[in-house]
């Protein structure tokens, strides 16, 4: 006997409750239960076949992404990113699309653009700190490294829950302003 259907049910009563979940999932949501699974590819092949027949469907378009992603295949997302940010996406979703294409476009030396997007994004959402550090990881890449490390440092303070940091906070915040002064 298969231990495992003795915490989950028999395989026959799993794959009907499958299937019958599976009839009342949208296809973005069947695509990250077998992401959530571990079925990468099966998710590839399901995003490829439904994002390619509805194309204005921004969530499916960024799961499409996402597991393109995933598996290694950053310039295939791009596109679908693309796509997932020209539609209406939760608040969410659309940030991790906004930081999905800004990363693809930086994996890809497209520095510029990268820095484009992720300017736009944190005017939309200027407290996402995810989004301030990315912006310094494309800075550091366009040789901005003073803005990067200030911009690093902020994030830092505006995070941290280490009493040492806090305690800090007013020195590490001057410095961030302007790294090379000197006190004499």
């Amino acid at each position: 006997m298969n231990t495992d259907n003795i915490k989950r049910g028999t395989d026959t009563e799993q794959a009907g409750d499958t299937a019958e979940s599976s009839a009342t999932l949208s296809d973005a949501e069947r695509i990250r239960a077998l992401r959530k699974r571990g079925q990468h590819q099966a998710a590839k092949k399901l995003a490829e076949e439904t994002a390619r027949l509805k194309p204005q469907d921004a969530e499916l378009q960024y799961e499409a992404a996402c597991v393109h992603d995933y598996l290694g295949l950053g310039a295939a997302a791009i596109p679908f990113y693309q796509a997932a940010l020209a539609g209406i996406l939760p608040e969410a979703l659309q940030r991790g699309a906004y930081l999905g294409l800004c990363s693809s476009y930086r994996a890809r030396g497209r520095y510029d653009e990268a820095l484009a997007l992720i300017n736009e994004a944190l005017s939309r959402f200027p407290d996402a700190s995810a989004l301030k550090v990315f912006r310094a990881i494309v800075l550091y890449n366009l040789q901005d490294n003073k803005q990067a490390m200030a911009t690093l440092l902020e994030v830092l303070v505006q995070t941290a829950i280490d009493p040492e940091i806090r305690e800090y906070e007013r020195a590490i915040l001057l410095y961030a302003k302007d790294l090379d002064r000197q006190w004499f």
